[in-house]
């Protein structure tokens, strides 16, 4: 019976280190969390300081209005154009290739870009600056970003008027051939409407890019801040859970070894509230004095010691080991322990901070 009951209590001191191992790894992840999260509002703060005088709302419509009516404009045309190439209509296959030109019209709108406007030239130096060698000068960052902007906007002017020479090819061709079939005459402006479409559509989408990196940033903000609060719950769990087995280790006269994790924990617990961003903030670091307590007989296990401090806050308590050893732990300014008491018996000090003392019990003690 006596040794199942050893064993149980043993379960109980393990089980604490385990639980406040676990405890400060969440805490851990949470921190990082929180740091990475910090940093991307950072940057969502930036880039909304960089847009502050920039037209991206009314660009963006502009480019989402003049995409629509390019697609209800020129949909028949991309239906014969695949009929012809394929040898039947499908508007599947129409929405492919609209969409292709779609696309195209986008990334050279990305292009330009910079070029039209200096808002997305800011943005992109600031994000080359996120990316580069800390000791790169941000001269030389922006030196590149001028260059990339000079040679970024040759290609997007001829990839865009390759575009606008390709949608004119097909608008023409389509209006020739119903021309020919019907008998009908076109204007000069029908035959240009998905061309003027397309030509708006580069010019007014030079913001989408950003749009879409900050949608990018926002949608991870929100998966970030879930995870926080994910990994706090399970630090406070398992804090929780800690202390429960702690005490339960205490009430059955377990000697529970020191254990940095463990006294992490139980400080958590003890001095922080979870509602509090703070909760899983890095411990203090902590003061110590080992205390060695020795008898006529030798080293003297299961003496209950504790201390003040010279500030007069007082340290843990704790039960010396089968090595008669014990720690005293405490994270204020104070560098001395004014007195150690050993089962309520007073040693006067001072003793230093992270020192070793040995206490020589008397016989009445």
């Amino acid at each position: 019976m006596k040794k199942k009951l050893i064993q149980t209590a043993g379960a109980n001191s393990i089980e604490a280190n385990i639980r406040a191992q676990n405890s400060n790894r969440a805490a851990k992840t949470a921190r990082l969390t929180r740091e990475e999260l910090y940093k991307i509002s950072l940057t969502l703060d930036e880039w909304g300081q960089i847009f502050i005088n920039s037209a991206v709302t009314i660009g963006t419509a502009l480019f989402l209005l003049s995409t629509a009516m390019e697609l209800f404009f020129s949909w028949p045309m991309y239906i014969d154009m695949m009929s012809q190439m394929t040898g039947t209509g499908n508007n599947y296959l129409a929405a492919v290739g609209g969409g292709f030109l779609v696309f195209w019209g986008a990334y050279v709108s990305h292009l330009i870009a910079k070029r039209m406007s200096r808002a997305m030239l800011k943005y992109h130096v600031f994000n080359m600056t996120q990316t580069a060698d800390i000791k790169t000068p941000i001269a030389a960052v922006e030196e590149k970003g001028r260059a990339a902007r000079n040679r970024d906007f040759t290609l997007g002017i001829i990839l865009g008027g390759v575009l606008l020479l390709v949608v004119a090819a097909i608008s023409w061709q389509r209006v020739w051939l119903i021309s020919d079939i019907t008998g009908a005459d076109y204007s000069l402006l029908h035959k240009l409407l998905p061309v003027i479409c397309v030509l708006v559509e580069i010019l007014s989408g030079i913001f989408i890019s950003y749009l879409i990196a900050r949608l990018m940033k926002v949608v991870k903000v929100k998966r970030l801040k879930h995870k926080f609060e994910k990994e706090k719950s399970e630090c406070a769990y398992e804090t929780m859970m800690t202390q429960e087995y702690q005490q339960q280790a205490n009430k059955s006269d377990e000697q529970v070894p020191y254990s940095k994790e463990l006294h992490d924990c139980l400080y958590r617990y003890e001095n922080r509230s979870q509602d509090n961003e703070n909760y899983v903030d890095e411990i203090p670091a902590v003061k110590t004095l080992k205390v060695v307590v020795a008898d006529v007989n030798g080293l003297k296990a299961g003496v209950h010691i504790a201390g003040v401090l010279s500030n007069g806050e007082y340290c843990n308590t704790i039960t010396t080991n089968e090595k008669g050893e014990g720690i005293l732990t405490w994270h204020s300014d104070a560098k001395e322990v004014l007195k150690v008491y050993t089962n309520n018996v007073e040693h006067n000090g001072f003793f230093k901070e992270n020192s070793v003392i040995r206490i020589d019990l008397k016989d009445e003690e």
